[in-house]
């Protein structure tokens, strides 16, 4: 593993141990059950899950790396776990992200 690798790391576990652990709980909640629900062989990326976050209430996190850190603790396992498959890359939806690219996947089970 890179340096760069070990300081993105440790920024990931920073962030996170920074948002509260109710915020974190409510985000948990709202994106597994959106993933429960999407039909199999659905094609989605982070960004439904911060969608989902947003309509469900819990508002912003403190910083917006913690976005993408919650979205790879759900993906993360259901890839290991062989629940989902990388599909592809897409353009991310919020402005705030500059047309930045993130992997998709596909939901298999």
């Amino acid at each position: 593993m890179s340096d760069g690798d070990l300081f993105r790391y440790a920024g990931i576990e920073t962030v996170l141990a920074a948002e509260p652990a109710n915020w974190k709980a409510a985000y948990m909640v709202i994106c597994t059950r959106l993933y429960r629900n999407m039909p199999e062989g659905t094609v989605f990326n982070g960004e439904v899950f911060r969608l989902a976050a947003l309509r469900g209430g819990i508002g912003e996190p403190h910083h917006p790396n913690v976005w993408g850190a919650m979205a790879n603790q759900l993906i993360g396992p259901w890839l290991e776990e062989g629940l989902i498959i990388r599909w592809g890359v897409e353009k991310a939806i919020s402005a705030k992200a500059h047309a930045r690219r993130y992997p998709s996947y596909r939901k298999i089970v």
